[in-house]
């Protein structure tokens, strides 16, 4: 999470924009998402003020996703790929690995 933050004016803000989440329009994909024909796996910053542990409780019910395919990354907020790069590269391996020889079955 170190890499998100920055020093401005004596206090550590974002560096992301704060005003971004005004623009945001959460819509509802339960539907979608319970009609997915591929493995789903969730890798989450466990820091993110984005996703809450509601909405990973709500994610992994919806989508029946087994508790072996949901990976949090210690250290990360919602952009784990800039907060924990080489844990984040490391799970992806370990999914697509993981993947591949399954599609050898």
């Amino acid at each position: 999470a170190e890499n998100s933050f920055k020093k401005s004016e004596n206090k550590w803000v974002l560096k992301s924009d704060g005003l971004i989440m005004k623009t945001y329009n959460p819509q509802d994909l339960t539907d979608i998402f319970m009609n997915v024909k591929c493995p789903i796996y969730i890798v989450y910053g466990l820091m993110s003020q984005i996703f809450s542990k509601e909405l990973l409780d709500y994610t992994v019910y919806v989508g029946n996703i087994p508790p072996e395919r949901v990976v949090g990354i210690p250290s990360a907020m919602h952009h784990l790929f800039i907060d924990q790069p080489l844990k984040f590269i490391e799970e992806i391996k370990k999914i697509l690995k993981k993947e591949s020889l399954n599609d050898k079955d």
